[in-house]
């Protein structure tokens, strides 16, 4: 299961560890149909930098959560060396927003906007707002299969205009495979 790694605790100056981490499935208004502990997880190729603030690297604010039981109808990943989504591609974001904790919003027909640092982090238009990091990013293809493309990290500021950022999958490389 992947996860933006809003796991550094800065009150303790400590990562939260796996033990401190449970996954709830289809989660609505205090009730799940499934859940798993998490047993392990790799975060970004260097857990040392800086995961918030000014000095944030976005493209390693990622984080692959192992799962004690595994849980149905997981989303798979973006084939690697997948070209971007383009023109009738649709992308979808899925969330539980600061505006909306208990019911799962779905934002559908956004759009990627630009790619930075090869295609390892993401700008788009999906209405992701406070709540919504380690949201999934998902490319829905004309045969109405799913593709994972990133997960929703921030927001921020592109040519005056607020935008979402986002780690592609491909930042997370063969840890998502």
């Amino acid at each position: 299961m992947c996860s933006n790694a809003h796991l550094y605790i800065s009150l303790t100056d400590h990562w939260l560890g796996p033990d401190r981490i449970h996954v709830v499935q289809n989660y609505r208004r205090g009730d799940w149909t499934a859940d798993s502990a998490v047993t392990s997880y790799v975060l970004g190729p260097d857990a040392d930098l800086p995961r918030e603030g000014a000095n944030a690297s976005t493209h390693l604010d990622w984080a692959v959560l192992t799962l004690e039981t595994p849980l149905d109808g997981a989303i798979a990943p973006v084939p690697e060396g997948a070209t971007m989504p383009g023109e009738g591609d649709v992308l979808m974001q899925t969330g539980f927003s600061q505006d909306s904790r208990h019911v799962l919003t779905l934002h559908r027909h956004c759009a990627t906007l630009a790619a930075y640092d090869g295609v390892r982090v993401l700008t788009h238009d999906c209405d992701a707002v406070s709540g919504d990091s380690g949201s999934p990013l998902m490319i829905l293809r004309e045969d109405g299969s799913i593709d994972l493309l990133a997960i929703h990290s921030a927001t921020g500021v592109d040519g005056g205009l607020t935008v979402g950022i986002a780690v592609s999958v491909a930042a997370m490389g063969d840890n998502v495979r």
